[in-house]
């Protein structure tokens, strides 16, 4: 019999900056090893193969152009006979650009050295992160629209079932659905997105050819590059400048000493996350680090985790149940905004005080 050809595309959705990856490692033969077959791609199913026949099992291809393609896959055994397989990928619009800033390579200490958080911040463990890009700021309503533009939908699939990218019905939302096109509420343009779901910021991050950070990424990042500090930009946080950290969240002065806020509350009485950028940036020129929504990260959420983590770019757990969500929010306490406190959510759940940033690798 021919071999049974099977592979994965990886993102299924991109724009033309995308690289897609082809993984032609799910083939088999009823008598050669996987190792001895053969394999070769057709990227837009025209008939002319781009790649030789290869033992090599992934391919990745750039494509110059939007629209849906169609991939054709051979597999060829030691025997000469020949399987294959189709599938599809989407090529879209990816809109306008993001500001990004590098974070340099380098090593921290990750988790709580304060003795004042969760049992499952620790154990302090240094991790060693690569070089990347990070969106200068919080993904904004403006920036999500175009997205729901290209796609025309609030929803997509992941993992062969039907999931929602962001609630839009809900008080706090402030995209709309109008003569079938999303628009942003005036004056929030520039505000951050809520109510997305880990599902709706992946599946943005994919279609602008990134990811979603890491956990150890994101708290690499958010320290800025200071050492052993409770926020981003030091050891006090306040709505005012007499804090270290600037940022929007709910002040409560006296249950927490580094809570230097003159009042109780949330930012100005505001029950909502604020325009980006508002407050300074840490020291890599990242801003709202620090409250104004949580961000979605890669990651599934485990207690455990730090116990066992790579010390070199860990990617967290194979699997479970929530998604890692980092920083806190507008509505959140000064310590669920320190660099180190850890938060799991249901990636079909969207939050009114959740968003989340870009993240593309260096080339």
């Amino acid at each position: 019999n021919s071999p049974l050809a099977d592979f994965t595309i990886s993102p299924s959705l991109g724009t033309v900056d995308t690289t897609f990856v082809f993984d032609s490692s799910l083939s088999s033969d009823e008598e050669d090893d996987i190792d001895d077959l053969m394999v070769r791609f057709d990227f837009d199913n025209d008939g002319n193969f781009d790649t030789d026949w290869s033992l090599e099992k992934t391919a990745t291809h750039q494509y110059s152009s939007t629209g849906t393609y169609t991939v054709n896959l051979e597999v060829k055994d030691t025997g000469g006979l020949i399987g294959s397989k189709t599938k599809g990928v989407v090529v879209v619009d990816g809109g306008s650009s993001i500001e990004m800033v590098v974070i340099p390579q380098g090593s921290f200490v990750m988790g709580d050295s304060k003795g004042e958080g969760n049992s499952y911040e620790l154990p302090l463990h240094e991790v060693s992160i690569s070089s990347f890009q990070m969106s200068k700021y919080e993904i904004t309503n403006t920036q999500y629209c175009e997205f729901l533009n290209a796609m025309g939908t609030t929803q997509g699939e992941y993992g062969g079932e039907t999931v929602t990218w962001i609630f839009l019905e809900y008080a706090g939302s402030r995209i709309e659905e109008e003569n079938g096109s999303y628009v942003v509420e005036s004056n929030f343009e520039n505000h951050p997105v809520v109510w997305v779901t880990w599902y709706g910021a992946n599946a943005y991050c994919e279609w602008k050819g990134g990811r979603l950070p890491t956990e150890a990424e994101w708290e690499y990042a958010a320290r800025g590059g200071l050492e052993d500090k409770r926020f981003p930009r030091g050891e006090t946080i306040s709505h005012e400048t007499n804090g270290d950290e600037q940022a929007c969240y709910s002040a409560d002065p006296y249950f927490y000493d580094y809570d230097v806020n003159p009042t109780e509350g949330t930012y100005q009485d505001i029950y909502e996350a604020i325009e980006v950028g508002t407050f300074p940036p840490n020291g890599y020129g990242l801003y709202d680090m620090s409250g104004n929504v949580w961000e979605w990260c890669s990651d599934w959420f485990s207690a455990d985790y730090y116990s066992n983590s790579p010390a070199n770019d860990p990617q967290g757990p194979s699997t479970g149940y929530f998604r890692i969500m980092r920083g806190g929010g507008w509505n959140s306490y000064a310590q669920t905004c320190r660099n180190a406190y850890r938060e799991g959510g249901s990636p079909g759940n969207g939050y009114d005080a959740n968003g989340f940033r870009f993240v593309v690798d260096m080339k």
